[in-house]
Order: structure tokens, then C-alpha cells, then sequence
């Protein structure tokens, strides 16, 4: 299993951990395209960060180092790598297969 695909693995599970805590109606498709910010996202801001925070714990978990998704590098890229589900786990990669122990 390659890093992206052990990533979208675990973020798959971090997401239905999330629709665990949502109402039936409200669940969110683990879907490339589901937004996560923005006005077509139906997350708001606290699921967002509890999202990132729990997907970093995870990946640090998982990789044995500090991940961390939401840092500057993630607040100066062009386009937001939190927009949907596809550029998240494309940035979450990155960052994995770019970072060392700190």
C-alpha cells in the first residue's frame, strides 16, 4: 500500500468517526469531490478543526512523527488544500512523504 492510499485508508475512518456524531440526515459522503470549506461544505468550522486535529493525530499515529496538516505551509499554498476530500489527502502526502521527526 503506497502513502496516499494509506492515507485516504485512515481519513476514511477519521470522516466516519465524524458522521458518527451527525444526525442520520446530515451524514457526509467520503466522496474526491466532498467539499470541506466553502458554502457548499456542510461542515462548519468546529467539525473542520476536529476533523484536521484528529486526522493529524492519526497520521502521526500511523507514520510514527509529527504530522501536521494545518501549519503555515498549509495557509500559504495558492489553492486551499482543505477544499475538498481530494486536495486534502493529495496535501496530507505531501507533507507525509516530505516530513522528518521533529
Amino acid at each position: 500500500m503506497n502513502s496516499s492510499e494509506k492515507i485516504t485508508e485512515i481519513f476514511a475512518a477519521v470522516f466516519q468517526d465524524l458522521n458518527d456524531e451527525r444526525p442520520e440526515e446530515q451524514q457526509l459522503d467520503f466522496d474526491p469531490g466532498t467539499p470541506l470549506v466553502g458554502s457548499r461544505s456542510s461542515l462548519d468550522s468546529i467539525e473542520m478543526v476536529t476533523l484536521l486535529v484528529n486526522l493529524e493525530t492519526s497520521l502521526s499515529e500511523s507514520f510514527g512523527r509529527p504530522i501536521r496538516l494545518s501549519d503555515e505551509k498549509a495557509m500559504s499554498e495558492t489553492r486551499s488544500p482543505f477544499k475538498n476530500v481530494a486536495t486534502l489527502v493529495a496535501f496530507a502526502t505531501k507533507v507525509v512523504e516530505t516530513s522528518t521527526d521533529d
